[in-house]
């Protein structure tokens, strides 16, 4: 167990203080925005382009962080993980877990940014149009913050987690078929299916759909993909 905790926490210690400083910058940059569009309802100004561009550039740079370690582009954590001996279908799961736990990361925390932005430009307006619905109507109304907090839009919801863990799987698959010396360029297309139609619009049920089907279908083609791999260590 010692071996998988240290293969764990080296996966970590290759992203976790570039991830805690890109939270915090796209944080600084969508407070820099939102304020810029105070007097505008919630939804305008924290569903504004520019916020959405600031999430989806923070998402696009994680991805990198990710994909990047213990790949091909990590020779020092390769090598950490060959001495360590461990089945490399062992460390793509271990990778998948941290993957999906730093997407997870970075939805809840645009999420409590989002309410919190929010709560900012609804305590600019006047009284009559920030009541206490007015923070619910917003994500009902924007399709970036329904996305974020679907509210009872459970498809949504599943729709997300499916997201999350196909990312995280896809991130794990990558570094494992560049140590093979393999390509995964739909593991490419998929991120940015992902961040394409990540907005989505309150009730849009074939959306949800279809994002689920194709995430579902990813997340089974890299299963099938990892435990099918056949390890090549050099000797």
């Amino acid at each position: 167990m010692k071996k998988h905790l240290s293969v764990l926490a080296l996966l970590m210690r290759g992203t976790i203080w570039k991830f805690i400083a890109l939270l915090i910058l796209g944080t600084v940059a969508e407070y820099f925005f939102v304020r810029m569009s105070f007097g505008s309802p919630a939804e305008r100004a924290v569903g504004s382009l520019p916020v959405k561009l600031v999430f989806f550039a923070c998402f696009l740079l994680l991805s990198v962080l990710l994909w990047a370690s213990c790949g091909d582009l990590g020779a020092k954590s390769s090598y950490t993980i060959r001495r360590l001996r461990i089945d490399e279908r062992v460390v793509f799961a271990w990778q998948a877990v941290w993957n999906s736990c730093a997407y997870f990361i970075l939805w809840a925390w645009q999420a409590a940014v989002a309410v919190w932005l929010a709560q900012l430009s609804l305590a600019q307006l006047p009284a009559e149009y920030a009541g206490p619905q007015a923070l619910m109507m917003a994500f009902y109304r924007a399709d970036f913050l329904h996305a974020l907090i679907p509210l009872l839009d459970s498809s949504v919801w599943v729709r997300n987690a499916l997201m999350m863990l196909g990312l995280g799987l896809t991130g794990a698959l990558l570094p494992l078929r560049q140590r093979r010396g393999k390509r995964g360029l739909w593991i490419f297309v998929y991120a940015q299916f992902c961040a394409a139609i990540f907005p989505i619009s309150t009730g849009d049920s074939n959306g949800a759909g279809i994002s689920t089907i194709v995430s579902v279908a990813v997340i089974a083609a890299s299963v099938a993909l990892a435990v099918g791999s056949r390890e090549v260590r050099d000797e």
